[in-house]
């Protein structure tokens, strides 16, 4: 399965600039925690078809990337 932007529109306050960074390298990416930190995304790794945990950090200020 891939990943693709109707998958993004799904996940409810996720950063769409985050979603396709990630859907480079993840297929069935999904949102499954928020907090005050960042976000928790559950994804498979395209190349090992490992199901991976991503965190994903809020930034305070200004973002390096």
């Amino acid at each position: 399965m891939t990943s693709d932007c109707n998958t993004a529109a799904s996940l409810e306050n996720f950063n769409e600039h985050y979603f396709k960074v990630l859907a480079a390298d993840y297929d069935d990416i999904e949102l499954i925690g928020s907090g005050s930190f960042g976000q928790v995304v559950k994804a498979t790794h395209r190349a090992t078809g490992s199901p991976v945990a991503i965190k994903i950090l809020k930034t305070m200020g200004r973002s390096s990337y």
